[in-house]
């Protein structure tokens, strides 16, 4: 065996585990980098196989689907927790401020607070679905160690004769500072101060206990940036944006395109477009297709641009007409404007088809003075809710009358969606930016929230 083969002394132990409970450890440690790095909902089998370097299959050999696998995560973090704190109390003794000083340790110890594990509780928390199963892992143990901090603050108290504190109030404080500090570590800008955090704790317990805790290391933190502001003057005000990786970061749009553009409603097109049965127009955005047709009953519906057999488009195009039916260009699947299965290119094939379970997925759809828009899901307010404060205003312009004059078109931007709105917000490039709106507008341009 080589050198560069040898195990270290430290490393012996883990070496000396059960190969089963030592691959199950690996493929736990894989998941807490993937939750840390995709989040909860985004970690699959085949992310924690890769991260591990081993197959999928050997994930599912060992903890069969990735419910159980995560679920096994937090039980591993939070018992690792637990038994790390047990054993700082047992060597603190019944003195309560060693009992309080050994908890700020355990709480700031970087083998059991590290970024990937403070993620894997925030992220279980964090999730209505998941949240369930933290209460059902966690939560007992959230519970007695809330019970204890509030019971040594009560010894404290009353060991020191502060008879004026309230220390039930005063414990539970310090338990959600404690308990909330380690999720600052998720902020990827600033490396998490881990002494910082401690100071902040034992200075919090020294501004109410100062007699018990002055003599254990509440000196003022000495990297935090003087006030240079000359004495009569105001500080100049701080403008924050957002950080420049919610623009480019692939994760972050998902969930833009899941909390955002996928809940709520969207702009089709004008009814003018479609005003013969099987006329269509079509919708495409955030990676998602959708098409609204005139149907032979007058009705507008929409639909996903998907064919039910090889999710190929069914209509092409910004807008057209379907004659008769709706027809996949690939299989040749039919289905009328209604988005039922009405035809199959050699049905024989598919044994036990039932058409009517297979028609196109419908969306919602909904009218407003002329203007058509479909949702992919979600529960918002219906559009004409939504405009109700500008109804009678817009209603003068008589929109649901109105024709194009011309086709319409469409510019792809190279952009984030976000640089889109934030300009568009912001008003006062309209005298530079804009010099012939100012001339029909005058000096009184103004935007209104509504």
């Amino acid at each position: 065996m080589s050198s560069a083969d040898q195990i270290p002394a430290s490393d012996a132990p883990q070496a000396r585990e059960p190969r089963d409970a030592r691959r199950r450890r690996e493929l736990i440690e894989a998941t807490i980098t993937s939750i840390s790095k995709h989040g909860l909902s985004q970690t699959t089998v085949a992310k924690v196989a890769e991260i591990a370097g081993l197959s999928a299959g050997i994930v599912s050999f060992y903890f069969r689907t990735k419910d159980a696998l995560l679920l096994a995560t937090l039980e591993h973090i939070d018992l690792e927790f637990e038994r790390r704190q047990q054993d700082v109390l047992e060597r603190a003794g019944d003195d309560p401020v060693r009992q309080l000083e050994a908890m700020i340790d355990v709480y700031f110890d970087p083998e059991v607070s590290d970024p990937g594990r403070v993620a894997v509780w925030v992220a279980f928390w964090g999730e209505a679905r998941s949240r369930e199963a933290y209460l059902r892992v966690c939560g007992g143990r959230d519970e007695a160690e809330e019970r204890l901090i509030v019971a040594l603050f009560k010894k404290i108290a009353q060991q020191g004769n502060h008879d004026r504190l309230d220390p039930t109030a005063l414990g539970l404080a310090y338990y959600h500072l404690v308990s909330s500090l380690p999720e600052n570590m998720l902020e990827d800008a600033v490396p998490f101060d881990f002494e910082g955090a401690k100071a902040t704790c034992r200075s919090f317990l020294a501004s109410i206990f100062p007699a018990e805790f002055s003599a254990v290391g509440t000196a003022p933190r000495t990297d935090a940036p003087a006030d240079l502001t000359p004495v009569g003057e105001v500080a100049a005000p701080s403008f924050e944006t957002l950080p420049n990786w919610v623009y480019h970061d692939a994760e972050f749009y998902q969930l833009e395109k899941q909390q955002i553009f996928l809940r709520h409603w969207l702009l089709v097109g004008h009814v003018s477009q479609v005003p013969e049965p099987g006329d269509y127009m079509t919708l495409e955005v955030a990676g998602e297709r959708a098409f609204a047709i005139r149907g032979r009953d007058g009705v507008l519906r929409a639909f996903h641009n998907v064919c039910r057999h090889r999710a190929s488009r069914v209509v092409t195009g910004e807008a057209g007409n379907c004659s008769g039916a709706i027809v996949c260009p690939y299989h040749g699947w039919s289905y009328g404007f209604d988005g039922t299965l009405r035809a199959v290119r050699e049905e024989k094939s598919f044994r036990g088809l039932d058409k009517r379970r297979f028609g196109l997925f419908e969306l919602e759809l909904e009218e407003w003075m002329g203007f058509v828009f479909v949702r992919f899901g979600g529960d918002a307010p219906s559009i004409e809710a939504s405009m109700r404060p500008i109804e009678a205003e817009t209603s003068q312009y008589r929109f649901a009358d109105m024709k194009p004059w011309g086709r319409p078109t469409s510019v792809d931007c190279d952009f984030n969606w976000k640089l889109f709105v934030e300009n568009d917000a912001e008003g006062y490039h309209i005298p530079t930016g804009h010099p012939g709106l100012r001339r029909l507008f005058g000096n009184s341009y103004s935007d209104s929230t509504e």
